[in-house]
């Protein structure tokens, strides 16, 4: 039975668990309902959403928030690019896809993202078209001011917080404990599901899926 999670992250960089819920199933409906929830306690925007790849996930945060940026998890996207990739060339190749991350501006980012296609494309056919097919929101953080980041950019939701931006936060109301505004929202889905209780916040883990959000 999964457990759908969605964790804020201030300004300041701290975590909380904004809302989760359990169902039967991860669909559309049931990210709807969560991100309806939210809004009836008073979020009026997000500043930027961090996800994984489900489309189910993906279609409700459209709907419900049309103008939020998303950066797409980049630990799970090279994971899935170099799984279509033989073990034995893996080695070799992640180096080079790891660095598309860790260019020094968008430009940068956007030249050697179109030598590697070119260099793999006819070797690595499906690998290259599962990187290209979500490429732009693996580079939402480029377009953030330099710095903002706490931590690698390629651990955004693996525990590295945003930080120092002038983007437009989500703005939480009187639904939340403490008024502060929100950042980031990290969103998981997860099953066989550990919740522990620190500090009065209910901490989410989870076995199969830990993309969004991690201890």
């Amino acid at each position: 039975m999964p457990i759908l999670a969605v964790v804020g992250i201030a300004e300041t960089g701290e975590r909380e668990v904004l809302a989760f819920s359990v169902g039967d199933r991860e669909n559309e409906q049931a990210w709807k309902d969560l991100l309806e929830d939210l809004k009836e306690r008073g979020v009026k925007e997000i500043g930027l959403w961090v996800s994984d790849g489900n489309q189910a996930m993906l279609n409700a945060i459209t709907k419900q928030f049309p103008t939020s940026a998303r950066q797409r998890c980049v630990v799970h996207k090279m994971d899935n690019v170099l799984s279509y990739i033989p073990n034995k060339q893996q080695e070799q190749i992640k180096p080079e896809l790891k660095a598309l991350f860790y260019q020094k501006d968008r430009q940068a980012a956007d030249q050697a993202a179109a030598a590697f296609i070119e260099k793999y494309r006819s070797i690595y056919p499906t690998a290259i078209a599962c990187l290209q097919r979500d490429l732009e929101a693996c580079l939402t953080f480029y377009s953030f001011p330099q710095g903002a980041l706490e931590d690698d950019p390629h651990q955004q939701c693996h525990g590295a917080p945003f930080r120092g931006s002038q983007a437009p936060f989500a703005q939480d109301g009187g639904g939340f404990s403490n008024g502060r505004e929100l950042f980031v929202a990290l969103l998981c889905g997860y099953s066989q599901p550990e919740v522990q209780q620190i500090d009065d916040v209910s901490c989410i883990s989870g076995s199969t899926r830990p993309c969004s959000f991690t201890q």
